[in-house]
């Protein structure tokens, strides 16, 4: 039988496990957007 304790220490690994997912699926995203629409610095117009 699984105590409190030990339940609890499985729900919390389970949550840290997808905040970490979650931010690698996010990092990835945010590199895919950067390569597929990259930054062009605007021309200053010169006086």
């Amino acid at each position: 039988m699984i105590t409190t304790i030990e339940n609890t220490l499985l729900i919390a690994a389970i949550g840290i496990a997808g905040i970490f997912v979650f931010m690698a699926i996010f990092y990835l995203l945010i590199v895919w957007l950067d390569k597929l629409l990259p930054y062009e610095e605007e021309a200053k117009p010169e006086e």
